[in-house]
């Protein structure tokens, strides 16, 4: 997380404890965001294809960029590159039509909803 994107846009509502005493910075800022809901979600999306990325990379939906990669990697344990990014609360979660460009290309993505893994640990074990 950055100072751009708040713990209730990352899925971390349940750590913010807003009725606990005492201010903090910020406060003010979460409560509204709270009472009117996060306008964006961070998504885990996955691509089949191997590729060079390492975060930045424009996030495309309907012809036009919505976002960015906040960091993106090979993931080995499930042989998938890994993309994490912002996306808007209405497009969160989208079965198909999100895709990536690295290096002038777009590939298409898949969201994943929860953590991925290797539930047998079959890949650390070629």
């Amino acid at each position: 997380m950055t100072p751009d994107y708040t713990p209730l846009e990352a899925g971390l509502g349940f750590r913010v404890h807003l009725g606990a005493k005492g201010e903090f910075i910020g406060r003010a800022a979460l409560e509204r965001q709270q009472a009117a809901g996060p306008k964006r979600r961070l998504c885990t999306f996955v691509s089949e294809d191997d590729l060079p990325v390492f975060g930045g990379e424009p996030i495309w939906f309907g012809g036009r960029v919505v976002s960015l990669a906040t960091s993106a990697g090979y993931g080995w344990t499930v042989a998938r590159t890994i993309f994490m990014g912002y996306l808007p609360v209405e497009l969160a979660g989208a079965e198909a039509g999100v895709e990536i460009e690295a290096f002038g290309v777009r590939y298409p993505l898949r969201c994943v909803a929860g953590p991925l893994h290797d539930p047998r640990n079959e890949r650390l074990k070629f």
